[in-house]
């Protein structure tokens, strides 16, 4: 069973009746402690820097024009999966997450159904959506504390208790493989879907906070924490053994694949991409935070919500100045966004989208995978 993996951007065209292209607030290092560096050693480390705490996430503020918005994320968009080639098969089913275990799926991106809501609690943040060929996985975490949700009809999730210390940012599908990624290095793979985990990566100072999957490879990438407070990216080909962690340039938000080539976004407009996981080449997306970036019919969207960016082979992008959905998904021909006012939105051009949802939700991240 060969898995087809997607993330998504949030935007919204004009005409959806409320501003969805509103960027999260940037506001700074949080007191948050599951975020932080935590003192100890989990296995050999990836740098010869000592295991010190460090800062949290940094703020979202939800600036969306409904004053109903949900409450404002607790950082910027700490997922990322994208799609990977597949032949498809199943019921699509589009998914969002995000804070106290809010959880939303639908099988036309018009008609969502509420499979939990936000509880408040901060442990049970959804940080991450990712699909694959059968399966639907939701994952999360906070105050050193994972979670991870599991569903094979997009309706029912059975709730994982994996107990990794750490909480997860993103998870990715290699081959038959769960791979997650998060806070402080964290990096595991998962041979039965998310009930038990091994060859965990080394401790490293920073956080994965996205990841993708394509070609044979899964590309994780985040930032570090401290005083350099760069990028980060490590790669692996079986889930067991990474690449040495990679520093430098602009804090990294999100990664997608599509057309044999990863592309990361993040700080100041960065769009860097690579084929191997190893050397990069830099572009630039306009000097605003990219939080997210999508593949979906035969190309690359990033948004920074007043412009959208598009590109065929991650290397030559074209802006549009339109305001769409920070987060997106692509599946069976249709686009899904999350917008800054944390309403759900539907295109069928990925340009103009139209609003979907009569209250706002969950607005962390949208995914796209299938169940039989």
């Amino acid at each position: 069973m060969r898995p087809v993996l997607w993330f998504a951007i949030l935007t919204c065209g004009a005409g959806c009746g409320a501003a969805v292209g509103d960027p999260p607030d940037d506001l700074g290092p949080r007191a948050d402690v599951g975020d932080a560096g935590t003192i100890r050693d989990t296995g050999p480390s990836d740098t010869a820097i000592g295991n010190e705490a460090g800062p949290g996430d940094l703020g979202d503020t939800d600036l969306g024009s409904n004053p109903d918005a949900a409450p404002a994320d607790t950082g910027p968009d700490d997922t990322g999966v994208s799609p990977d080639a597949g032949s498809p098969t199943g019921r699509g089913v589009f998914l969002v997450g995000g804070d106290g275990k809010a959880l939303l799926t639908s099988f036309d991106g018009t008609n969502w159904n509420t499979i939990y809501s936000d509880n408040g609690v901060y442990e049970d943040l959804i940080r991450g959506v990712a699909g694959g060929d059968g399966v639907l996985v939701a994952v999360g975490g906070g105050n050193n504390t994972s979670q991870v949700l599991v569903s094979t009809d997009g309706t029912n999730f059975e709730a994982r208790s994996p107990g990794l210390g750490d909480w997860i940012g993103g998870a990715a599908f290699l081959g038959d493989d769960l791979i997650v990624v998060g806070g402080n290095g964290l990096r595991l793979r998962s041979s039965d879907q998310g009930r038990n985990f091994g060859d965990r990566g080394g401790y490293y100072e920073g956080h994965f906070r996205a990841v993708a999957s394509g070609g044979g490879r899964v590309l994780a990438v985040g930032d570090t924490y401290g005083s350099q407070n760069v990028g980060l990216s490590s790669s692996t080909t079986d889930g067991r053994t990474w690449s040495p962690v990679q520093t430098g340039g602009e804090k990294l938000w999100a990664v997608a694949y599509g057309n044999g080539r990863f592309v990361a976004v993040g700080d100041n407009g960065r769009c860097t991409s690579t084929t191997d996981g190893a050397a990069f080449e830099e572009r630039q997306c306009g000097n605003a935070a990219l939080y997210q970036v999508t593949f979906g019919d035969g190309h690359f969207v990033t948004s920074n919500g007043s412009t959208q960016y598009t590109s065929t082979d991650g290397l030559s992008w074209t802006p549009d100045n339109v305001a769409t959905p920070y987060r997106q998904a692509y599946g069976d021909g249709i686009w899904v966004g999350v917008g800054g006012d944390a309403h759900r939105y539907r295109s069928t051009d990925g340009r103009t989208f139209m609003r979907t949802s009569t209250q706002p939700g969950p607005g962390r991240w949208v995914a796209f995978g299938r169940v039989p």
